[in-house]
């Protein structure tokens, strides 16, 4: 799971390329993407990645990781 701001609200496609397979070589399994991470990259790595919506969220005040590495969404979400 990797949960932060990783600045990538301006990120190119080979940016963000390179950060997918960056995240997929670790084994990622989830992912929470905050404030300057910027949706529009949360959503392609999502796609990029062929993860589930449900283990990818746009993390907001509020945004959970329960025990079991679920992902409780903030209510803005």
């Amino acid at each position: 799971m990797a949960v932060g701001g990783f600045h990538l609200f301006r990120a190119s496609p080979d940016v963000l390329d390179w950060t997918a397979q960056a995240l997929e070589d670790v084994g990622l399994e989830s992912f929470v993407g905050a404030h300057c991470t910027g949706t529009p990259a949360t959503y392609y790595l999502m796609d990029k990645l062929e993860l589930p919506a449900s283990k990818v969220s746009i993390g907001a005040v509020g945004t959970r990781i329960d025990s079991s590495r679920e992902i409780i969404r903030a209510s803005v979400e």
